[in-house]
């Protein structure tokens, strides 16, 4: 009776490492791109127009480009490692380092605003950068500190889901519901006698328009209008946490079924999406206007951002491990309300501020009650979510003869 030799099983394709390669390869080079010719603007736009002023805000989109480009390098290196079978040497961070990230931060804020009063523009993009950095680097250290994530292929691949995949599909899914509550509320204009009467004014008075407190007074009336300030907290209060909160942990989504998942590293991952989510807002979201407090707000925006993309992935990771379907639901609801609540305060102080004159101490403090909240959360589940330590038994004393 001959024998046959077994055939070597053909290696199946990982397409979920491609899918990682290809997604921060391309988005490296779609950032990259867009931060160099937009620093090129910058650079060749005195010279084409010696009389426009500089375009600083432009200055800090092309470093905030350059360095989103950048952070996802390790990314598809380490994907690309993966599908060719080469060894990756581990790196630890010192903890110690990420703790210098709450020291620094204050005063990386202090250093920006200073540079701004001092009208030294040039100097504020590394201030910038720096400045969104450490507070999604600080939290996520809080966040993971001792808790086993399963290597940096899926770290850094978690991370640059956030960075990229979860702002796109938010991006696209956010700009059909947007259009179509435009159409709503152009319908809702054209047909109030009051509020279409004032279209050819506001066509005329927009080439003046130099900064947004000036298109804020000019659009006054639309945003008070009940009906339009309702649209645009249905848009940003409901829509848009639906959509953020279900595809931030989107890395999880991928590998859930296809890899075993525990419930630290569910939350892991959902954390580093959230972070990478969140670095992408601070980076893109900085203006020489008012940058001093639109980074300082952003750190609550941040924390809430890493703390529900986290719970939300450890509820994903339960649901899958023990059952709890349940669980996602009231968690998918909780981030919902929290993300709601922040951005409703937000709309209302950034669009119709005199609604809350009298009552802008409250809503700060309710702001910070989120922010607070969400590290709160973040510690908590670090502590519940970290591997029992045991320690060596104690010797026992005993008496010498």
């Amino acid at each position: 009776m001959s024998s046959r030799t077994a055939r070597p099983a053909k290696p199946s394709f990982n397409w979920v490492s491609w899918l990682q390669f290809l997604g921060s390869a391309f988005g490296a080079v779609g950032f990259l791109s867009i931060g160099v010719s937009s620093l090129a603007y910058v650079v060749l736009q005195p010279i084409l127009q010696p009389t426009a002023s500089p375009e600083w805000d432009m200055l800090l989109t092309a470093t905030a480009a350059l360095w989103a480009g950048v952070l996802l390098l390790p990314s598809a290196a380490l994907s690309l490692a993966h599908l060719f079978n080469k060894p990756v040497r581990h790196f630890k961070l010192d903890p110690r380092l990420a703790v210098l990230a709450f020291v620094v931060l204050p005063l990386a804020i202090l250093a920006g605003g200073w540079l701004l009063e001092s009208e030294l523009h040039i100097a504020l993009p590394p201030v910038h950068i720096l400045a969104a950095s450490l507070s999604v680097g600080g939290l996520v250290w809080v966040s993971l500190r001792r808790l086993q994530l399963g290597g940096p292929r899926l770290t850094w691949g978690a991370f640059a889901s956030g960075l990229t995949a979860a702002p796109l599909v938010a991006i696209v899914l956010e700009l059909i519901v947007g259009f179509v509550l435009v159409v709503i509320g152009a319908v809702y204009v054209l047909s109030t006698p009051s509020l279409a009467s004032q279209i050819p004014h506001i066509e005329a008075a927009m080439p003046g328009i130099e900064n947004g407190e000036q298109l804020l007074e000019l659009l006054h009336d639309f945003f008070n209008d009940p009906f339009i300030l309702g649209l645009l907290l249905l848009d940003l209060s409901l829509f848009t946490p639906l959509i953020e909160e279900l595809f931030k942990p989107i890395a999880l989504w991928i590998l859930i079924w296809r890899r075993p998942i525990t419930n630290a590293q569910g939350f892991a991952i959902g954390v580093l999406g959230g972070a990478g989510f969140a670095l992408m807002e601070n980076l893109f979201a900085g203006s020489v206007l008012d940058w001093a407090s639109t980074t300082t707000v952003r750190l609550g925006a941040t924390a809430f951002h890493i703390a529900t993309a986290g719970l939300m992935g450890w509820a994903i990771a339960r649901a899958k491990n023990e059952a709890k379907v349940l669980n996602v639901f009231l968690v998918y609801g909780f981030n919902i309300l929290l993300h709601g609540l922040w951005n409703g305060i937000v709309v209302l102080q950034s669009f119709t501020p005199a609604l809350l004159h009298g009552r802008e101490v409250t809503t700060w403090l309710i702001l910070l009650g989120i922010g607070t909240l969400c590290v709160y959360l973040l510690l908590l589940m670090n502590y519940r979510l970290r591997p029992p330590h045991n320690p060596p038994p104690l010797r026992k004393l005993t008496a010498k003869p």
